[in-house]
């Protein structure tokens, strides 16, 4: 008879680790020898297949060697973020309308901000929240995402909404929750950030009128345009109540730009020199309807990692080119593999 015997946390990281590796050089069309080849640290096929059964000795050392390699593979956070900066056409659009929001003194106290997906609608949210933090620490402005599973429940939003607040929600009904939840709004000024809006439904619009209209809340919506068109057709009256007299503005981010792109590319490689005007043009054609903003960050992504693995003098439009049509690849590669 034969017992398992539990992994200790540091080989059951390892396996992880090794795991991912492996997950990662077959969606790159590497193999396993040419993996290990390129990242020697890794040490050879014995010790990979050991880390991948959990069997491998001295797991400290390799641990420590499959972090690094792992880091170099997959960078931090902060590479990896949505490229998006203050400058750019999409951001300032919506920090001028914000800023009209918060000056609004009259009923108008919403703003819709529309975008395809990687146009950086909530990246966008995440930078006026911050720029209000940084005003002024104090403010009361919470960013909060509309989940599926609310579907067409105002009492899970209003939760939701409580729970930013830091308010335990130990009320029993849903008005007694709104309740709630209005002298909340009421006592100090509040901004909502509310993504993903075009999954709620018509009752959560009604909800969110009645916040408008009873409290001095100030309320940002950020939605899919076709999905919130969806909604508004089949809602129309109640998302006309909203987009009448209480709104601010409606903003569409539209499509990606090739002076955005450029903004990003002086940012982020600025080795670019004089060929990021050319880059900028091929890498925003590219972009459009491949994920916009999205496609621009896993591009660059690429670049970078190839960077900090073979450190070249120069970053040419050429190199540019190359990872995107490698992220192009890619991608197509998994739309046939579903």
């Amino acid at each position: 008879m034969s017992t398992n015997i539990p992994l200790t946390p540091a080989a059951q990281e390892l396996r992880t680790l090794a795991q991912d590796l492996a997950e990662w050089a077959d969606a790159n069309e590497l193999t396993q020898s040419e993996l290990l080849k390129e990242h020697g640290a890794l040490g050879g096929a014995k010790i990979f297949n050991a880390a991948l059964a959990g069997r491998c000795e001295d797991v400290e050392h390799w641990l420590s060697s499959y972090r690094t390699v792992t880091s170099v593979i997959a960078p931090s956070d902060e590479l990896e973020a949505d490229p998006l900066y203050e400058d750019l056409s999409t951001t300032k659009a919506v920090r001028g309308q914000f800023t009209r929001l918060k000056m609004s003194k009259t009923a108008a106290k919403l703003v819709i901000v529309e975008g395809n997906t990687g146009m950086g609608k909530t990246s966008a949210g995440r930078i006026i929240v911050k720029k209000m933090l940084d005003l002024n620490p104090v403010s009361c402005i919470h960013t909060i995402e509309a989940s599926a599973g609310w579907g067409d429940r105002p009492n899970a939003m209003i939760s939701a909404m409580l729970k930013a607040l830091g308010m335990p929600d130990t009320s029993r009904s849903q008005a007694a929750r709104l309740d709630k939840l209005i002298d909340a709004a009421n006592e100090r000024p509040v901004v909502f950030i509310i993504d993903e809006v075009h999954d709620v439904g018509v009752r959560c619009l009604r909800c969110l009128k009645t916040l408008l209209n009873q409290t001095t809340m100030k309320i940002v919506l950020l939605t899919h345009p076709r999905l919130f068109r969806d909604l508004e057709r089949e809602n129309w009256d109640d998302v006309g109540q909203l987009t009448g007299n209480r709104l601010v503005a409606r903003v569409n981010l539209g499509s990606i730009q090739e002076k955005d792109v450029a903004i990003i590319l002086k940012n982020r490689l600025p080795g670019l020199n004089g060929e990021s005007e050319a880059a900028a043009k091929t890498l925003a054609a590219a972009a459009s309807g491949n994920g916009n903003f999205a496609f621009v960050r896993e591009v660059l992504v690429r670049v970078q990692r190839w960077q900090a693995k073979t450190k070249p003098k120069h970053v040419t439009a050429g190199d540019i080119d190359e990872h995107l049509k490698a992220e192009l690849k890619t991608r197509r590669a998994s739309q046939h593999s579903l």
